[in-house]
């Protein structure tokens, strides 16, 4: 018989052993009891080590103030509050979603092949930007960054994801891409000549139609 126990050394330490049992039978001697004691110490520190670093890991992942996703190859995916708030999803209506379910349509292929270079091995991580979609229906605009992790074989293994929510800078973008787009059409719709110079470059930044078709 074999078991796992701690054995109190000398000193006062504790050794963690695995000890096995063995019976012997002599001819012409009495039965007796062969024990073999395996220092099992190292490999349980080892093992304390790890548990501590996945504690720590999963607790970093958890309490992040950014969305972080663990996504299989074949899509589906393990979030943090983060994300759940970053969507309006609650964690158990995402525990059966997979990321193609999430993401935008016209985002899918985009997001297929930013990851392809990381499953053949040419890269190590990746970033891009795409879009999610809120349990609401609206957009959310996201900067991905993701690493592959594989197994000791090489085998891929999960992803691990930071997303960035940069939906409120996108819609800035887009507001100010309509302001200047309507300042333009105000500018070309003008019979005067209208330009902005740079003062200390003394370079145009602007002109409307009727400035430059003056100068053709």
């Amino acid at each position: 018989r074999s078991a796992e126990l701690t054995l109190a050394a000398s000193n006062g330490e504790q050794i963690f052993v695995n000890l096995s049992m063995y019976r012997l039978s002599l001819d012409g001697l009495p039965d007796a009891i062969y024990l073999v004691a395996t220092d099992l110490t190292e490999r349980q520190q080892r093992i304390a080590a790890l548990a501590a670093s996945e504690e720590k890991f999963q607790y970093v992942f958890e309490n992040s103030v950014i969305a972080k996703s663990i996504t299989l190859p074949s899509g589906e995916i393990t979030v943090n509050k983060a994300f759940c708030k970053m969507l309006g999803y609650t964690r158990a209506e995402l525990a059966a979603r997979t990321w193609q379910e999430l993401t935008h349509p016209d985002d899918i292929a985009l997001t297929e092949r930013m990851l392809a270079p990381l499953l053949a091995g040419s890269q190590d991580t990746t970033n891009f930007t795409k879009r999610y979609l809120h349990k609401d229906g609206s957009i959310v605009w996201v900067d991905v960054g993701t690493a592959l992790r594989r197994d000791k074989e090489g085998k891929p293994q999960y992803f691990v994801t930071s997303i960035n929510d940069i939906t409120r800078r996108r819609q800035a973008e887009e507001n100010l891409r309509q302001s200047e787009a309507l300042l333009r059409l105000v500018a070309d719709s003008l019979p005067a000549f209208v330009a902005y110079v740079n003062a200390p470059a003394l370079c145009y930044q602007f002109v409307n139609r009727q400035y430059a078709s003056s100068f053709q």
